[in-house]
């Protein structure tokens, strides 16, 4: 099984980590149940048909994508949203640029605001410097191996 350093590992959006779901895969691959992983790692046994099965999580993620949220849960969700927005900024600064840029692209197609410039420079130069992924923030996703 391959090992990632600790960096790869923390994500706050999984129940899993990066290790956890190379370990589910392996035990799957070797005949263990859903519901045997699931207790050993403290999960659903969908948590593991999940990252196991990659037609279910395809489906699972277009069927997430499609789901609106309620005003409550938009409320509720925004100052977790927006302390994790400022800490992303603190530790990466490009971000900053990166969430100005797209803010300034939605308000041009939703309210038909014109994006000229930006800091001094033109909409092409930052439509460029975005094409380039020079405002890209370092991911740490869970990455899975090629089934």
């Amino acid at each position: 099984m391959k090992e990632y350093d600790e960096s790869m590992l923390k994500d706050y959006r999984y129940k899993v980590n990066q290790q956890d779901v190379l370990d589910i895969q392996e035990l799957r691959k070797l005949g263990f149940t859903q519901k045997d992983i699931a207790e050993s790692y403290g999960v659903t046994p969908q948590t593991v048909r999940y990252w196991t099965d990659s037609k279910y999580r395809s489906y699972m993620r277009a069927k997430n994508a499609k789901r609106k949220k309620t005003q409550e849960e938009r409320k509720k969700a925004y100052p977790q949203q927006s302390k994790k927005r400022l800490e992303n900024f603190e530790e990466t600064p490009m971000t900053k640029l990166r969430h100005q840029y797209s803010s300034r692209k939605a308000d041009e197609k939703a309210r038909g605001h014109k994006f000229i410039t930006m800091r001094g420079h033109d909409k092409e130069v930052w439509d460029k410097i975005v094409e380039q992924g020079l405002l890209n923030r370092p991911n740490s996703k869970i990455y899975l191996e090629e089934e």
